[in-house]
Order: structure tokens, then C-alpha cells, then sequence
């Protein structure tokens, strides 16, 4: 939805489900990036 090709046709725009793991795991990569401390199984509590 975000992106310039979805606004231009947004009927034609398809979004799937993603698996909370994957979630998770871009969650702790960002994390990691910011301030370099591992945020566990499900991130900063």
C-alpha cells in the first residue's frame, strides 16, 4: 500500500499473510542496528 506502484493501481495491489516469525526477526535485526543489544524471543518487553 505504501509503495508508488500500489497507489497508482491500488485494485491490482495484493498483500499476503506473513508469519509472526518473520515479524519477529525484522524486529530484533532493527533493533540490533539501533543500539546493539539482543531483544530476546519477542523483543523488548
Amino acid at each position: 500500500m505504501w509503495s508508488a506502484e500500489a497507489r497508482q493501481d491500488i485494485a491490482a495491489t495484493s498483500r499476503r499473510a506473513v508469519p509472526m516469525t518473520e515479524l519477529l526477526g525484522i524486529a530484533q535485526d532493527s533493533i540490533r542496528q539501533f543500539d546493539g543489544a539482543d531483544p530476546g524471543f519477542l523483543g523488548v518487553v
